[in-house]
């Protein structure tokens, strides 16, 4: 069994494949897969893809965009479902803009600064959890409605994640 360990793809205006269609970058990146697969003679395919965050440069959702095309490709070209990427979220991952925007209405008193810390948790991962709902097609705000399936909620947006089939 294979697992194939992204991390800081960084994707975005500072990327230097951004001048690259995602797909094709894809496709070329699959191919260095295959040939690394080849060159250390495993027989094995990969059956999970784990990405440790920072998908984002600056946690625009045109970067979110971009990573998702990617993904999708990748997936197909791996033949796997997108529930086998399990994607975490790094600090270039957040939405810094709607922090600050949170942190207006704080300083403007619009609100009581007890809810500080639950206005920007929802508000700093909200492009991430955007592309995470296209990308798995379902709700991740609400594990039972994300698509996921062995999914068990750990509190403040992290889950726990079975693949009994890879035991």
């Amino acid at each position: 069994m294979l697992i194939l360990h992204l991390s800081d793809l960084h994707f975005g205006n500072k990327n230097r494949f951004s001048h690259d269609a995602p797909g094709e970058l894809s496709q070329a990146f699959y191919r260095s897969v295959q040939d690394a697969i080849r060159d250390i003679g495993s027989h094995s395919e990969i059956v999970l893809v784990v990405i440790s965050g920072d998908l984002a440069e600056t946690g625009l959702p045109s970067e979110f965009k971009y990573a998702r095309e990617f993904l999708t490709t990748l997936a197909a070209q791996l033949q796997l479902r997108p529930e086998r990427f399990v994607i975490l979220p790094g600090n270039h991952d957040i939405a810094w803009p709607e922090c600050q925007i949170v942190r207006s209405g704080l300083e403007g008193e619009k609100f009581p600064a007890t809810e500080l810390d639950d206005r920007l948790n929802a508000a700093k991962l909200s492009n991430y959890r955007a592309f995470l709902g296209d990308l798995y097609g379902g709700d991740v705000t609400d594990i039972s409605r994300a698509g996921l399936p062995d999914c068990f909620p750990l509190g403040r947006g992290g889950w726990l994640r079975n693949f009994p089939d890879l035991k």
